[in-house]
Parts: C-alpha cells; sequence; structure tokens
C-alpha cells in the first residue's frame, strides 16, 4: 500500500525527519482520502506529516489523527482554523455535479483537507485542484493532482492560515515545498502560477523583492503575476487567505532573487 519514506515534521521551529509509512497516492483525492486515516507510525502525536520529496510538495502528506466526523464539539459551532481536541478542524466543502441526463446536484457535502502547520495555528486547506482545463457537464468527481501547484491550464484552490506568532508558515515554505522556495531567505518563493488572493480575516504584509510590502485587510485582493513573495502576518490574530491559483509559463526557476 504505501513504501517507507522521509517525512518532515512542523511543530513550531521543529523541523525533524522520521522514517514514516507514506501513501503511494497521496497527491491525487483518492490519496487523501487514504491519508486523512494515516497515523504516524511509532509517534503518536497527532500532528500532520508533509512528505519531504519537494517535487510533490505539501500535497503529498499524512494527516495523522484528523477527525472527519464533525463541524460541531459540545454544541459550539468551529470555524476553520479553530482547534478541537488538539486537532486542526477543516472547511466545510460543498460540491456540485450533473446527474447522467445533465441535472444540476450536489455531489458532496464535507471537510475539505487541512493541514495543521505547527502549533500555533497555521494551516493550509485544500479546497480543489486539477491539472487540466475541466469539461462540462461532468459527475463533480474529485480531479487527481500530481502537485502542490498547478501545470499550466490547471488550478489549485486553498485556505492559508497564519498564525500571528513565529516562523512556522515560513520554514514550512522553506522545507516543504524547496522546489519553489528560496533556501537562504526563509519564506520567499516563486511559483509558475497566476494567482488571485483575497484575504479573508486578519492583517497580512505581503512582501515582494527588496523588501517592497503592502499591508492588507479583509477584502483586499492582490493578483499575483509569477512574483517571488513571502507573507506575514502583521496582526496580533490569525490571519487569513483564499488562494486561487491558475498554472503558467514561467522562464525563472525556484525561488532565488534575480
Amino acid at each position: 500500500m504505501g513504501a517507507w519514506t522521509p517525512v518532515a515534521y512542523y511543530s513550531g521551529r521543529e523541523f525533524r525527519r522520521k522514517q514514516t509509512r507514506s501513501l503511494l497516492h497521496a497527491t491525487t483525492s483518492l490519496g487523501w482520502r487514504r491519508a486523512s486515516k494515516a497515523r504516524a507510525e511509532d509517534d503518536g502525536s497527532g500532528r500532520y506529516g508533509v512528505a519531504s520529496d519537494a517535487t510533490l510538495g505539501m500535497w503529498q502528506m499524512e494527516v495523522a489523527a484528523m477527525s472527519r466526523s464533525a463541524h460541531r464539539v459540545s454544541g459550539s459551532a468551529i470555524r476553520c482554523g479553530e482547534i478541537a481536541e488538539g486537532v486542526q478542524v477543516a472547511v466545510r466543502r460543498v460540491v456540485t455535479g450533473h446527474s447522467s441526463d445533465g441535472k444540476a446536484v450536489f455531489v458532496s457535502d464535507g471537510d475539505a483537507p487541512s493541514m495543521q502547520i505547527g502549533e500555533r495555528g497555521s494551516a493550509v486547506t485544500v479546497l480543489w485542484g486539477r491539472d487540466e482545463p475541466a469539461h462540462f457537464p461532468d459527475d463533480g468527481t474529485e480531479p487527481e493532482f500530481s502537485a502542490a501547484f498547478a501545470p499550466p491550464s490547471g488550478s489549485r484552490a486553498a485556505l492559508m492560515e497564519l498564525a500571528s506568532q513565529g516562523d512556522d508558515f515560513h520554514e514550512f515554505v522553506r522545507d516543504g515545498l524547496a522546489q519553489w522556495a528560496d533556501p537562504d531567505d526563509v519564506g520567499m518563493h516563486r511559483t509558475a502560477t497566476h494567482d488571485y488572493d483575497v484575504v479573508l480575516e486578519g492583517v497580512v504584509g505581503l512582501e515582494l523583492d527588496d523588501g517592497a510590502e503592502v499591508t492588507l485587510r479583509p477584502g483586499d485582493v492582490v493578483v499575483l503575476n509569477g512574483t517571488r513573495h513571502r507573507w506575514h502576518n502583521r496582526g496580533d490574530s490569525i490571519a487569513r487567505v483564499l488562494a486561487v491559483s491558475v498554472g503558467a509559463h514561467h522562464e525563472i526557476e525556484g525561488g532565488r532573487p534575480v
């Protein structure tokens, strides 16, 4: 069912390798469902692992001890990014599709796969993704995709949650997304994508080359044209950014400055 591969665990500033069982299809939608049931062997920490192979990026991961059973605990509604019994709670995702006769139908209604990064509240929730343009009508089956960022004409949608303290998210970018990151400037990265980023909550800093930075607040939208950048939480509470990206071509590879 799987092969033994090094997995990087993120816990605050800690970055430790451990041999654990990685599911062969962790980068596909089926793999996500299987990974949600996987537990880190000989660890028992309930933390989330990220496969260290940078070409697979953050989508190849073990989601350890994740609860998929409820949006409510003890009668209180749980918002995305809150911690319930020590586990990151995913975002509700409603998916539509078509019946065999072409009518619009609801296909699924449940939690999107979520990964906690460190212990301060940073996280990434995978909303949807595909490597090729969609062709409709379809039945709404979740497409398979191969890496963190889409190839040309593919797309991704995710929710980023940035803790107000620590460098957990920056270290995750450097170590988990090494193919696109600058190893000498933690958190800086560049992707061959056209991104539309919407700030939903908090105060966010977007940094570009030479320290240029803008401050963003809820409702602000960023159009990233394949530029090298780094995200910051400039407030005192969790910041949330909805990120939608479309794969593109880029003549500059990696995250180092030019």
